[in-house]
């Protein structure tokens, strides 16, 4: 009989920064989230993920209410990717701080759509470590604050570009700086992002999650058609500051009471906003798309 132990695998370890090491919040939530029976995301690509790297995602665990929340955050912006990729012929989507988040997995583009995932050095080897490649898929290695890191991405097609949980991080004209770049670049597109108002970044700084690094929350806007002025050509096409009735009926008794409350008070609504906007050919309503939370 073979007495010998079997062998471990090696978890990979992480060597990022603390603004970097932001993503394990994200993608822990949404390993956590696809575990629960009700998942919303069903993102089994993260679960595997967060099992092969060596991080104690129990100092960044996040609450149920806040799995929900991380959630539908996600699904809405995967959900608008859907929309833009059958609305468009010869699309391509550049997914800005990509992290470690497993979109293009979800959403499952066919090979003949052009996708970037754009992010540091560091988190795109981290990330080619932990999932499989992909056709169509393209990485981008650089920091989207330095001039000229758009030259690498060429679009024969409208872009949607996505970025989620990054933009916050950033001083307001640093994201009014990426949103120029953006619009200049490409000559129709749509910008999908999350978004806080003051008291919104005011309460985010404060979870234990983010006090434990140095990473802080900086841009706040109270109003999201303020871009529309300081990135001209710019336009607002959606504003979603809530939920599906299904995704509030999963949280806490608390976490429903506030969310009636926010519907009746414009600031406590935009504490937390997902933000669609267009330009070029793309800056016009979606007409027949409507607002997802009322389908």
């Amino acid at each position: 009989m073979n007495t010998q132990p079997l062998s471990v695998k090696r978890k990979i370890p992480v060597e990022l920064n603390s603004l970097q090491q932001t993503l394990l919040i994200t993608l822990g939530g949404r390993a956590d989230e696809s575990r629960l029976a009700d998942s919303l995301l069903q993102d089994h690509f993260a679960a595997e993920a967060k099992e092969q790297i060596d991080f104690d995602f129990s100092k960044i665990r996040l609450s149920h209410d806040g799995l929900v929340a991380l959630a539908v955050r996600a699904h809405t912006l995967d959900d608008w990717i859907r929309d833009f990729l059958v609305a468009h012929e010869s699309p391509t989507v550049i997914h800005l701080g990509c992290g470690l988040d497993s979109r293009i997995f979800r959403i499952d583009p066919p090979p003949e759509v052009c996708w970037w995932e754009v992010d540091f050095p560091e988190v795109i080897r981290l990330r080619r470590s932990l999932f499989p490649e992909r056709e169509g898929c393209h990485f981008l290695e650089a920091s989207i604050l330095q001039p000229g890191w758009l030259d690498a991405i060429k679009s024969t097609g409208p872009v949607v570009v996505v970025a989620e949980g990054i933009l916050a991080y950033f001083a307001s004209r640093e994201v009014t700086q990426v949103l120029n770049d953006l619009v200049r670049k490409f000559p129709a597109g749509e910008v999908l992002f999350d978004a806080y108002n003051r008291w919104g970044i005011s309460y985010l700084n404060r979870l234990p999650s983010l006090r434990l690094g140095d990473a802080r929350l900086k841009f706040a806007l109270n109003d999201p058609r303020s871009l529309e002025t300081s990135v001209p050509g710019l336009k607002l096409i959606e504003e979603h500051d809530g939920a599906p009735q299904q995704q509030i009926r999963r949280a806490s008794a608390w976490m429903r009471y506030g969310y009636r409350l926010s519907q009746k008070i414009a600031s406590l609504r935009r504490m937390g906003q997902l933000l669609r906007y267009g330009f070029g050919s793309a800056g016009e309503p979606p007409g027949e798309l409507g607002n997802i939370f009322t389908k």
